[in-house]
């Protein structure tokens, strides 16, 4: 027997978790380097139309989980998602393991730093609801 709820879901960029999980900081609205690592001079880009729909698990629908997963992952260079982990928890597992193989089937333009292409952290916010 199916919940009668509709799932919804969607990502949201943690736009100054990713500035702060790139190594930079600003000073006087200027990117500055720090600990070694390259200035972004174009932060990475999610390139959603890659990504598969996100799956509802079942057992959380029928349960009535929702929350919001926070997942931190490196993009390589090459645009793919690496090393992707759960940062902060919903307070559910399986809806915390699907946000996180579901972002690790993305693809995303990577950061630039020196005009080249680079490997960079991210961090990024999956918000899973009933309504």
């Amino acid at each position: 027997m199916q919940a009668n709820t509709r799932a919804a879901w969607h990502w949201t960029a943690a736009l100054p978790l990713l500035i702060l999980a790139a190594g930079c900081t600003s000073i006087g609205g200027q990117p500055t380097a720090t600990a070694g690592k390259p200035v972004l001079e174009q932060e990475p880009v999610a390139d959603f139309s890659s990504c598969s729909k996100p799956v509802y698990p079942l057992a959380s629908r029928k349960a009535r989980q929702a929350g919001a997963v926070m997942l931190r992952f490196q993009i390589s260079a090459e645009g793919k998602v690496e090393e992707a982990s759960v940062a902060r928890s919903s307070g559910y597992p399986l809806l915390d393991e699907a946000a996180r193989s579901s972002i690790a089937k993305c693809r995303f333009k990577p950061g630039i730093a020196g005009g080249k292409p680079v490997s960079s952290p991210a961090v990024m916010q999956y918000v899973w609801r009933l309504d």
